[in-house]
């Protein structure tokens, strides 16, 4: 009788539960639903209002400076994701994240936390790219009467654009991730909205472990962890320039970058939302023929299409400018 009636606890406990499980489950359902129903109101009140007011598009997506690219990346880089610039040595990756930099101050902040270079050689190169100054006149100051006016003019832009440089040595992403988030907050105490954050580059960041205590492929899969959880919580587009690996220098001059040259490909492969690689003509004769040509390569677009932008490189003037 003992074994009966313990028996019939035990079924009813089993009953009781999955009773519980069913209900739960459709409490879960019908919250899920709720959820789903409360996103999609907010996404068409968003569309709606970015129909009427077309500038109210911009707080969530900033405009490329190439119409081509921008087109590509159904409108450019979206707030909360990390666009990655990469290319070999002397392709012009820094100068088109610059170019993209100074685009994106026209919606909003910008932060660009330069780990290579400091502020003063970065701002040198913008005030050649503003004032369309021969940047080798310059640096040996051969600068001619037109030359000082237009550095003068580059000045008076560049001190209306809301860009601010945090140069830094190597910092862990933790680190960098706190630093960005306390400017960002102590510029809108000022009224200034960032939107943007530029990191040049990403293999310079060090992540929590010591460099030479965890592999490489590691290091930068937690690095790239990192800026996106960046990117989500402090409500901002990332532009990240990263270096390629030497896979690419055995293919050849002209060969065309893949994303498993990027070092530490596998992880900011899947974490990044646009792919875009600075490259020069695949076509060797034609790579030779005009050898300011350079190509946007967009290798990865969660949110458009892959192909090609084909710019001209401005050198004396760090610009990369759409070919007409």
């Amino acid at each position: 009788g003992t074994n009966c009636v313990g028996l019939g606890v035990e079924m009813l406990g089993v009953l009781v539960e999955r009773e519980f499980d069913v209900h739960e489950e459709h409490a879960v359902g019908r919250h899920h639903e709720r959820e789903v129903g409360a996103a999609a109101n907010r996404v068409l009140d968003r569309l709606t209002r970015e129909a009427e007011h077309p500038e109210e598009r911009t707080k969530s997506v900033i405009p490329t400076p190439w119409p081509t690219l921008t087109r590509m990346l159904r409108g450019g880089c979206r707030i909360g994701e990390v666009v990655v610039i990469a290319g070999r040595p002397g392709t012009g990756k820094t100068a088109a994240a610059m170019q993209m930099v100074a685009e994106a101050s026209n919606y909003g902040g910008v932060l660009v936390v330069s780990l290579e270079m400091r502020t003063d050689a970065l701002v040198e190169r913008e005030m050649a790219r503003a004032g369309g100054v021969d940047h080798t006149r310059i640096a040996e100051l051969t600068l001619s009467q037109a030359d000082w006016r237009n550095l003068v003019m580059a000045v008076n832009a560049l001190e209306q654009a809301p860009v601010y440089v945090m140069d830094t040595p190597a910092l862990t992403i933790g680190k960098i991730a706190s630093a960005v988030r306390q400017k960002i907050a102590k510029l809108a105490a000022q009224g200034v909205v960032v939107r943007t954050v530029m990191v040049d580059y990403l293999q310079l960041i060090t992540a929590e472990a010591q460099r030479g205590r965890v592999e490489e492929t590691q290091l930068l899969a937690d690095i790239s962890k990192g800026l996106v959880s960046l990117a989500k919580l402090a409500g901002v587009a990332i532009i990240a320039v990263a270096q390629m690996n030497r896979n690419v220098e055995s293919r050849g001059e002209t060969a065309r970058p893949r994303m498993s040259d990027l070092r530490g490909s596998g992880q900011i492969e899947q974490d990044a939302a646009a792919i875009i690689f600075t490259a020069r003509p695949e076509d060797p004769e034609l790579a030779e023929i005009h050898q300011d040509w350079r190509d946007l390569v967009v290798a990865k677009a969660r949110h458009g299409v892959t192909g090609e932008v084909g710019c001209v490189w401005i050198g004396e003037r760090m610009t990369l400018e759409e070919r007409r």
